[in-house]
């Protein structure tokens, strides 16, 4: 076999410097996710009840029993725009409850949510009070809560859309 052809091939040293590489952005991947999340509430869901943009109440009390993935966004915010269709389709599946953080009251939100078809639940939280009692400092920010109103995974910045299932059906006890 000529040398170039060797070259191409990898041997046992190049596979165990890229375990080495892969291990470490895990290691460095899963410590800014720490880094990013440490204000966010932890354990028991806080309560979340109010009322959402069309009038109707919502409460996670009344989602108990099943996953649910609350979502603090804003009207302002280009990632949480980004995200936004991947809310709606998630929204057919399973329970999502959205909080738009600082983003004017129920009215000036209906017509940002008509402008883009958008139909999932929402609730305003124009003075940012909701998202400070969650510890939200900065959105996008999520919460999977799990069945029993714990809080199982917590996310800052732009989630795909897979791994926010993955993250549901995993609080569902998916495994």
């Amino acid at each position: 076999m000529s040398a170039w052809l060797r070259r191409l091939r990898p041997g046992r040293r190049t596979w165990l410097r890229l375990g080495r590489d892969a291990a470490i952005l895990l290691v460095v991947y899963a410590a800014v996710s720490l880094w990013q999340t440490r204000h966010l509430a932890s354990g028991s869901a806080p309560a979340l009840a109010a009322h959402a943009i069309d009038g109707s109440p919502v409460s996670l009390d009344a989602l108990h029993g099943r996953p649910v993935l609350v979502m603090f966004w804003g009207t302002w915010c280009p990632i949480c725009r980004t995200e936004l269709s991947t809310l709606q389709a998630l929204s057919r599946d399973w329970a999502v409850v959205t909080v738009a953080m600082d983003s004017g009251d129920a009215a000036k939100i209906r017509a940002f949510m008509r402008e883009r078809h958008l139909d999932f639940t929402v609730i305003a939280d124009p003075q940012g009070a909701m998202s400070r009692r969650w510890g939200v400092v900065a959105v996008p920010a999520g919460f999977v809560i799990g069945p029993a109103g714990q809080i199982r995974f917590r996310l800052v910045g732009l989630t795909s859309s897979w791994g926010l299932r993955a993250r549901l059906w995993l609080a569902r006890g998916g495994f």
